[in-house]
């Protein structure tokens, strides 16, 4: 089997995996599945009919913007923390040593989505190209004796004197602005 032959087997069995979890998640939204409560985050905030709509709703645009790979990072981001932020909030406001198996549960789904892009090489996706390094090419530089430069070492009078225009009687210039005081 070839390299290439590889890597788009990799890539159909991280797709599979990425809608088996995404249909989970979706299932959850829908109320097919068990799984951790989507209103929980929003449950505080407002009554829990408006909290559990919104929440399914968020969760089920989520999981299927995740199974679709739209944006995959973006959506596999948005999922996790929500999933996280939901299963947090429901389990460990009122918490119980039963709680930690359900937690752990979610955290498990959550590894599961952040690795669906870990080894992304889909060509929908933007990748970092990193510059093949150029071989160092030193610049020589060679001294020579004739020069179109003017020969600084001896530098003209007319050079050295400074213009006096309307300041003759003064022995140096001012600096600045000379304002009248009165």
């Amino acid at each position: 089997m070839t390299y290439q032959d590889e890597s788009w087997f990799n890539q159909t069995g991280r797709n599979l995996i990425r809608i088996v979890v995404g249909s989970y998640f979706a299932a959850v939204a829908l109320d097919f599945s068990h799984g951790f409560d989507p209103a929980a985050l929003f449950a505080p905030m407002m009554p829990y009919p408006v909290a559990d709509l919104v929440g399914s709703a968020l969760l089920l645009a989520a999981a299927i913007g995740f199974m679709m790979g739209a944006g995959l990072r973006i959506s596999a981001l948005s999922l996790a923390v929500f999933v996280i932020t939901s299963s947090l909030a429901q389990n460990f406001v009122n918490f119980a040593p039963g709680n930690i198996s359900e937690f752990w549960r979610d955290l498990a789904m959550v590894c599961a989505v952040l690795s669906s892009y870990a080894h992304q090489s889909d060509r929908n996706e933007v990748a970092l190209v990193t510059p093949r390094p150029q071989p160092i090419r030193p610049r020589r530089i060679s001294i020579s004796t004739s020069s179109d430069r003017p020969d600084l070492t001896v530098i003209p009078e007319s050079a050295l004197k400074l213009p006096q225009a309307g300041y003759e009687d003064c022995p140096t210039r001012p600096i600045g602005p000379v304002r009248q005081v009165g």
